[in-house]
């Protein structure tokens, strides 16, 4: 929860996202923009979309539910496809996203606005996931966590 709402994932995604586009016509870079930075932007993009897509995919072929508001709605366990490597493939696949705005952006307001991304999904989002998770499938949750990292 953040001031005492639970804020979807993908709508917070976005909204830092929006705020780290902005601050890079505000703050100035810590680095030039040249070919690497682009590239690193561009991979990093590519990459964060496809994590998010394929733990999206996952659940789908699965038949449970995407929304991390309402975890009492799934029904199944997922640990197949993109779940072997990550616990949490579209988190990865926003923080990758977040990163190479970051990257592009090149100043310190973004790379502060990834750290505490990183740390709200971790401790906050993450962590009430893992227990509602725990709840609803018991000994094989924490089997799978035993197996799977949290991130990568």
């Amino acid at each position: 929860m953040l001031f005492g709402y639970r804020i979807p994932p993908l709508l917070l995604t976005v909204m830092l996202g929006l705020v780290i586009l902005t601050s890079s016509m505000v703050f100035p870079r810590l680095y030039p923009f040249t070919f690497f930075v682009l590239a690193a932007t561009v991979l990093l993009t590519v990459m964060g979309i496809l994590f998010a897509v394929l733990g999206v995919i996952s659940f789908r072929k699965r038949g449970t539910t995407v929304n991390p508001i309402k975890l009492d709605q799934a029904t199944a366990l997922v640990a197949s496809g993109v779940y072997r490597v990550s616990r949490n493939p579209m988190y990865v696949g926003f923080l990758l996203v977040l990163t190479a705005l970051t990257v592009y952006s090149g100043n310190i307001l973004s790379m502060i606005l990834v750290v505490l991304f990183f740390l709200y999904m971790n401790f906050v989002q993450i962590a009430s996931e893992e227990s509602a998770l725990a709840r609803l499938f018991g000994l094989a949750y924490n089997e799978y966590k035993t197996k799977v990292r949290r991130w990568l």
